[in-house]
């Protein structure tokens, strides 16, 4: 964090649940921030599984001061949630996983992997592995709006593939799908309506709304652009 545009900066990871590198020398996978938001009076950090490569010898990360007590640090460290969304309200000096309503995709692997958290008036929406969240009260609990995506089977996109990116307009959601293309919805989620007349590639990537402009990038490096609704 800084407050005095980028002269300073703080670390505020606190007590963020990252585990500590392995000894050897080898890249792994583990839980790192995907993505970080504004809502309300709280800041919001998305937890994905990255892949990460060890920093070399002499080269350590750092992690600050927490804050915690002895008792809660012992309670963190017992079993804490390492993925999802984790809200604070002091500027980093404590965090708390807000997971409630998120499920993992795989019930033999039991992590929520959540890649990006967009903040859009009074609401927040999740983005995870196959699937999108929404929630009404700064993440106390989430509710799946993927369901009625094509491909979807118990609110996972199987068949459409992973969902790539996603917009807020609004009231309206923009998301891609990778084989499917771009579909709307005006009712959070209830409904989706694929808007894909002239759009040659339905292969999409990512997406990005300016003004009244939408613009879609594809999987063959294409940019298509159009009205937003």
């Amino acid at each position: 964090m800084t407050t005095d545009q980028g002269a300073r900066w703080v670390n505020i990871t606190g007590d963020l649940p990252f585990p500590p590198p392995p000894s050897e020398s080898i890249p792994f996978f583990q839980p790192r921030i995907g993505s970080l938001e504004i809502a309300g009076d709280a800041l919001f950090a998305s937890i994905e599984l990255n892949f990460f490569l060890r920093p070399k010898s002499g080269a350590a990360e750092s992690r600050p001061e927490s804050g915690l007590s002895a008792e809660q640090a012992e309670e963190l460290a017992s079993e804490p949630p390492r993925f999802g969304v984790f809200r604070t309200t002091n500027n980093g000096m404590n965090w708390v996983a807000v997971n409630n309503g998120l499920q993992p995709v795989y019930i033999q692997q039991p992590i929520i992997n959540v890649r990006r958290v967009v903040a859009s008036g009074t609401g927040l929406y999740a983005l995870a592995d196959f699937q999108l969240y929404f929630s009404n009260d700064l993440g106390a609990k989430w509710e799946l709006i993927s369901n009625n995506l094509p491909g979807a089977f118990s609110g996972l996109i199987f068949g459409g593939g992973d969902i790539r990116s996603f917009v807020i307009a609004r009231d309206n959601i923009y998301l891609a799908l990778p084989i499917f293309g771009l579909y709307l919805s005006r009712n959070n989620g209830a409904d989706w309506l694929p808007i894909n007349i002239g759009l040659l590639e339905t292969s999409l990537l990512g997406l990005e709304i300016s003004g009244s402009k939408l613009f879609a990038a594809t999987a063959t490096g294409k940019l298509y652009v159009r009205s937003a609704m």
